[in-house]
């Protein structure tokens, strides 16, 4: 629709209706005018089959059997020894910036309790997030 206040010229408006209002929004007298009085209701049809999307989505998530463990721990062995000290050190140092984070406490503490989304493993701490139909185990990175 196009809305001319006669101080800025014709300018065309393209609305939604909603009963959110999503920011604040500033119309001049005659663009309200104009609005009310040009209302046109368009139906917005989706052509998208949301079970595809889901299935797409699910597939391209999907992790292979390997034990991803068993991989990046036999990559950093073949490395050499140097590599595999600096990584045991990297891993140590983010063991220690995940135990000492004060905003981590309560997580650790529910980690211990098991049963909880939050887990220890090889000293590290990590949460499972149930996403797109799977369970996804997700490092908690430390601030």
């Amino acid at each position: 629709m196009n809305i001319d206040d006669g101080v800025h010229g014709p300018v065309l408006v393209t609305c939604a209706d909603s009963k959110k209002l999503l920011s604040d929004l500033l119309l001049s007298t005659a663009a309200y005018e104009t609005l009310r009085e040009n209302i046109q209701m368009n139906k917005f049809e989706s052509k998208i089959d949301c079970n595809d999307c889901y299935n797409t989505v699910k597939e391209e998530l999907e992790v292979p059997s390997v034990d991803i463990e068993a991989s990046i721990e036999l990559i950093s062995t073949k490395s050499g020894d140097d590599s595999t000290q600096d990584d045991e050190r990297t891993r140590t140092s983010f063991i220690e910036s995940q135990m000492w984070d004060p905003t981590l406490s309560d997580a650790w503490e529910m980690a211990r309790m098991e049963g909880n989304v939050y887990m220890i493993k090889d000293g590290v701490l990590s949460h499972t997030e149930y996403i797109c139909g799977g369970n996804v185990k997700q490092i908690v990175l430390p601030k």
